[in-house]
């Protein structure tokens, strides 16, 4: 499971250009592994320190993207957006990261992670208000991940699915 800061700044977010393994050379946002027992927001807290020195507030939790890399390689992408509160990222894990830079939403750089790509398949854009998912309660609940409730008419997300807003 990994997760991505989506940190705003202006109508721009913070891209690293990748050093290692998959997605060598190519652009992401800062983010990492969820560790056992973490909340998601934990993580992107920890992993926006630990990469840029920033300290994120009030995060907000974000859509999702479900990447395969390869037959040996599936991820799910939890993305948690916040918004710049100061300060200027520092490249403080160089053997991972080549630098940061501030990226304009309608002008990412290229090339793009395959997480940052799916997100843009589903036409996400942080810099608008999120809508309810509706388009994929439906096939979650068939695969049993939202059931419904026999004491409640609306759909119950399970405790894993309520993290994530949807």
């Amino acid at each position: 499971m990994g997760v991505g800061v989506i940190l705003l700044r202006e109508g721009r977010v913070l891209l690293g250009k990748r050093k290692y393994g998959s997605g060598k050379g190519q652009w992401a946002f800062p983010g990492g592994h969820l560790e056992l027992d973490e909340s998601v927001e934990a993580c992107a807290i920890r992993e926006l320190k630990e990469e840029t020195g920033l300290d994120l507030l009030e995060p907000r939790m974000g859509p999702f993207t479900n990447d395969i890399f390869d037959p040996e390689s599936h991820y799910i992408t939890l993305y948690v957006i916040a918004d710049w509160t100061g300060g200027e990222p520092r490249n403080r894990e160089s053997n991972k990261c080549g630098g940061w830079e501030w990226s304009d939403w309608d002008n990412l750089r290229e090339p793009l992670f395959l997480p940052l790509q799916n997100l843009l398949k589903q036409g996400f854009d942080p810099r608008k208000p999120l809508r309810k998912l509706r388009a994929i309660r439906r096939p979650l609940r068939k695969l049993g991940a939202i059931r419904r409730s026999p004491f409640q008419t609306p759909p119950v997300p399970t405790k894993a699915l309520n993290l994530y807003g949807i």
